[in-house]
């Protein structure tokens, strides 16, 4: 799937296509994402071996989703696990 495509579908709230953005830019930095959109609520799990600066993710992936303007998003439910 081409990025242009991925990028239409996440701002349509596509979850796999959330998924595909944050990945790729989360790659460098060890972390990956996994999202579920449940009763307009996104779900963010994020999974890294090192803990992240929680603000700077936090902002970081606040601007993201803004700059999708995704419509049938009303909150965002953000979780982090460490592996062990």
């Amino acid at each position: 799937m081409n990025q242009q495509k991925v990028f239409e579908l996440a701002k349509q709230g596509n979850p796999q296509a959330i998924d595909v953005i944050l990945n790729r830019a989360l790659q460098p930095k060890s972390i990956k994402a996994k999202t579920a959109l449940k009763d307009r609520c996104l779900q963010i799990i994020f999974e890294y071996a090192q803990v992240p600066s929680q603000e700077k993710l936090v902002n970081w992936l606040h601007e993201g989703i803004t700059k999708l303007d995704i419509d049938n998003i009303e909150r965002l439910n953000i979780y982090g696990w460490q592996q062990p």
